[in-house]
């Protein structure tokens, strides 16, 4: 009786725990939500180019890595493009600096120009309370 006692008081400390845990979690899920929701558009565009520029091959994976930055049909284009170029960066190679203006914003639509070893418009559109890069114009 006494070690059904024990583990009995065990397994509610256990479930206790997984209660807090799981709400722990929960909160910082949240967080994490909220916080990619208060990004500014030039704050998407510049965390899109950096992950963009650090990864060696940003077509392998299915972009799953840009996914939080770029709409579904921004996401389609780039599984489809065939051009002999890099369609984000307009050229054949990340430039080795290039610049970013600040975003002109109209409703739910902005865009960024990037100047870079070429020039490019990036659009932006605003889903779920979130802005997010629907398109690349080279220029």
């Amino acid at each position: 009786m006494e070690t059904v006692k024990k583990l009995s008081f065990i397994l509610i400390l256990f479930g206790i725990g997984a209660v807090i845990g799981s709400w722990i979690v929960a909160e910082n899920i949240s967080k994490q939500i909220k916080k990619r929701e208060e990004l500014t558009p030039e704050q998407v565009v510049a965390s899109f180019y950096g992950k963009w520029k650090n990864d060696q091959n940003p077509f392998s994976d299915g972009f799953h890595t840009f996914k939080v930055d770029i709409t579904d049909n921004f996401k389609s284009f780039l599984i489809d493009f065939s051009e002999d170029f890099d369609p984000v960066v307009c050229s054949n190679e990340f430039p080795s600096n290039y610049s970013l203006s600040q975003a002109e914003i109209e409703g739910d639509s902005a865009r960024i120009f990037f100047e870079g070893t070429s020039h490019a418009v990036v659009n932006l559109k605003m889903f779920n309370n979130r802005w997010l890069i629907d398109s690349v114009v080279c220029k």
